[in-house]
């Protein structure tokens, strides 16, 4: 549910799970009818860190979208090739200090941002050759929610 009523554009392809992976559909809150927009990077350091500049869209209207977890890169000659599902690479995830310095990533970083709407995500804790997932999630509740609005980037493409 989204407060306030708002419409969630492609909300058929959108249903409730215990557990989401890559190529899965996730919500995702973006500039409306857009590409994200924004600017990153640039701004002040603080205690906290990179600060991101809002930059001239800070006001522009937000809607949440249903996107498909997973970059297909501009360069891919079909989108099947990245289609784990069909053998395809894997191109779903990426930490921020190695997306700064990546071909793949960084032009993405500054023209289509969104925040990814979920409740945590898995780690996986090594122990020889055992492997455990552990749960991360925000320490935060929001009226009996936990959010972890993660950066994530964005681009529409159709099949061909």
């Amino acid at each position: 549910r989204i407060a306030g009523g708002a419409r969630v554009r492609g909300a058929d392809r959108l249903r409730r799970r215990y557990n989401l992976g890559p190529q899965g559909y996730v919500p995702v809150v973006r500039l409306a009818g857009g590409d994200g927009g924004g600017r990153c990077g640039g701004g002040e350091a603080g205690a906290e860190g990179k600060v991101v500049e809002a930059g001239p869209e800070a006001g522009a209207a937000r809607e949440v979208s249903v996107m498909r977890w997973g970059l297909v890169p501009s360069f891919a000659k079909r989108a099947e090739d990245y289609d784990v599902f069909k053998g395809g690479s894997s191109t779903f995830n990426a930490r921020v200090e190695a997306a700064e310095s990546s071909g793949l990533w960084r032009r993405l970083l500054n023209s289509r941002r969104g925040v990814v709407l979920f409740d945590g995500f898995y780690e996986w804790k090594t122990r020889g050759k055992s492997k455990t997932p552990m749960f991360i999630r925000n320490r935060d509740d929001y009226d009996g929610h936990i959010i972890c609005p993660p950066a994530g980037v964005s681009k529409e493409v159709s099949s061909k």
